[in-house]
């Protein structure tokens, strides 16, 4: 725990210790120097404490934004998307449709491929998905295009598009897969 939430626990104490000791002074008849002496603590004390409550609620506010912009994950601006729908038009498209998906449990991947979904739509792909499925072995981080050896070029000028809009992207290429497909796995740490 960081020091000034360390701090700012131990002033919450001694502000609450002294507000008692002023109640327990007048019941009980104390001089008029300890009962304004304890006061003088606890008004301190409490005036410190909140200092140290801001200083802490401002930490906290900007880990939670920390963590809010991790889990919003990867983003396309406007002028992205409209940049690789651009590009995508440029390029040869493949005889079948394009099998997309996200990983599975994986909403900011999903997300993701449903955004990839509109930008390949709109630049003339026909697509298969977005379907939520899981890979015995994963995908890796980033964006997985496998592909056969025919669908290469396509893929290739795929994964050239993705990674000039900002996002890793990988190949794989076997005689078995039957089409291009482009599978959106977890982001990239």
């Amino acid at each position: 725990m960081p020091i000034v939430q360390r701090v700012h626990g131990w002033l919450q104490f001694v502000s609450l210790g002294s507000v008692v000791f002023v109640v327990v002074s007048e019941l009980l008849s104390c001089p008029k120097y300890v009962t304004l002496a304890f006061g003088a603590v606890s008004a301190l004390t409490g005036l410190a404490s909140y200092f140290t409550g801001k200083h802490t609620e401002a930490k906290l506010e900007a880990k939670i934004e920390t963590l809010e912009r991790e889990q919003f994950g990867r983003h396309l601006s406007v002028e992205q998307l409209r940049s690789l729908t651009d590009q995508l038009r440029a390029i040869p498209k493949p005889d079948q449709s394009v099998h997309l998906m996200g990983v599975d449990g994986n909403a900011e991947a999903i997300r993701l491929a449903n955004a990839l979904k509109g930008v390949l739509e709109d630049a003339g792909f026909l697509i298969d998905g977005v379907w939520e499925d899981s890979l015995i072995g994963g995908a890796g981080p980033g964006i997985l295009i496998r592909h056969a050896k025919a669908d290469a070029e396509a893929s290739v000028a795929i994964q050239a598009a993705l990674l000039r809009s900002g996002l890793e992207a990988h190949i794989v290429e076997r005689e078995a897969f039957k089409r291009v497909e482009i599978i959106v796995s977890y982001k990239p740490m």
